[in-house]
């Protein structure tokens, strides 16, 4: 049964952030350590405002999913259109979230303050607090990236008199940099655990119930950001979620399995975000070398949702959601019962959606041409399941069709 723990939202967006900060085959710090410093600011001028500064730290760039390339390596270049444009982009994203107050960080985080940034050109006071602290924990940690082995005091020394950062944060920031500090920005999980103590002090030992509701809509957007990252999946996440909550009503799942089998629909392609985009939209036959990369995601899935104790049900669901009950499935080649019940229904949900979707390799089928395509895979999926899951994807997949074709 689920237990709501403190900081449940900070979990989920930790693990959004940990997902985006995949470069290729690095792991970036990037949204951790601008989230960590952004906090270690709040916490020292405006306390108040810790809880979101953290949350808007690591969320600071979710505008810029889609790029070819992670958004750190295009620091600079404000003439491209989506560079220009992330900053703003990710104010809507935090605003369907309805984290408001991140929002406005976000959006106004590459202004400058002496009038120089973008994508509006304030200056000043006319910049958000908000948004000049996330804006300055950013810069510092693109230096922090760009020369690893930068000593405090030369990084001190290129902030010191620059206009574009307020002086007075910049004064605050550095005798925040601690030995014990430093060490921390530069150890991927004990910034994790270092971000992990500021959003328990925030919010308190206590029940979340109040954050559920929020919760789920924040998971609803990531699926929907998730699909977003592929040009040719767009609503996949939500249409695999709405047909397996209709299959698992169907073969009669009780509330809690109802709920876990939502939301690892809603998540299974999570490990997605790690895969480079250019693999993802391919329009040719991949490669073998490329092939095994894009067969990693269901792994990187069930690695990210294992970060939060609260998604730990719902993890190998996750990531087992390309296994075959013969055993020729991905990644780990499960047979029969080794895979997990929930899983089984997913891997129908998902093949058929991908059968009903147009991909770069393959012009979308019928509902009745795809549910015969599923019928015909002897061997691939759980008899039973698949039974229950046909009058339900014919009358869904149908209302769908309608809806996509309107």
């Amino acid at each position: 049964m689920f237990t709501p723990v403190a900081g449940v939202i900070e979990e989920v967006l930790n693990i959004f952030a940990t997902a985006l900060d995949w470069d290729g085959e690095h792991k970036l710090l990037h949204a951790r350590r601008t989230a960590l410093l952004s906090a270690l600011l709040a916490e020292e001028i405006c306390p108040d405002m810790t809880e979101e500064l953290l949350r808007a730290g690591l969320l600071h760039d979710i505008g810029a999913i889609g790029l070819t390339d992670h958004i750190i390596h295009l620091f600079g270049e404000r003439n491209n259109p989506r560079v220009f444009a992330h900053p703003w982009r990710g104010g809507v994203m935090l605003s369907l979230m309805e984290l408001t107050k991140e929002a406005e960080i976000v959006r106004y985080h590459h202004e400058a303050f002496d009038g120089t940034g973008y994508p509006l050109g304030l200056k000043g006071d006319e910049i958000p607090l908000g948004s000049r602290i996330v804006g300055l924990a950013d810069y510092v940690d693109i230096c922090l990236y760009q020369n690893p082995e930068i000593t405090k005091a030369r990084l001190e020394d290129q902030f010191r008199d620059n206009p574009q950062f307020d002086p007075k944060l910049v004064d605050a920031l550095f005798p925040l940099l601690t030995p014990d500090i430093w060490g921390i920005l530069h150890d991927s999980e004990a910034i994790t655990e270092e971000l992990r103590r500021f959003w328990l002090k925030e919010r308190g030992l206590k029940d979340k119930a109040d954050e559920l509701d929020q919760l789920d809509l924040v998971v609803e957007v990531l699926a929907q950001i998730i699909d977003c990252r592929h040009t040719y999946t767009a609503g996949h996440s939500y249409r695999v979620s709405f047909y397996s909550v209709g299959v698992g009503e169907a073969l009669n799942l009780n509330q809690e399995e109802l709920r876990k089998l939502r939301q690892a629909s809603l998540l299974h392609d999570i490990g997605k975000l790690a895969v480079p985009k250019k693999l993802l939209d391919k329009p040719g036959k991949l490669t073998a070398f490329e092939w095994r990369i894009v067969k990693q995601h269901p792994v990187l899935s069930r690695e990210l949702l294992a970060m939060a104790p609260f998604f730990a049900d719902i993890a190998p669901i996750a990531g087992a959601h390309h296994e075959r009950l013969d055993g020729s499935g991905y990644p780990d080649g499960l047979k029969g019962e080794e895979i997990p019940y929930l899983a089984r229904i997913i891997s129908i949900t998902d093949a058929f959606d991908a059968l009903t979707s147009n991909r770069p390799y393959t012009k979308n089928l019928t509902v009745e041409a795809a549910i015969k395509v599923l019928q015909k895979s002897e061997g691939h999926f759980d008899k039973e399941i698949l039974i229950a899951s046909v009058p339900v994807l014919a009358s869904l997949g149908n209302e769908i069709w309608r809806y996509d074709t309107a």
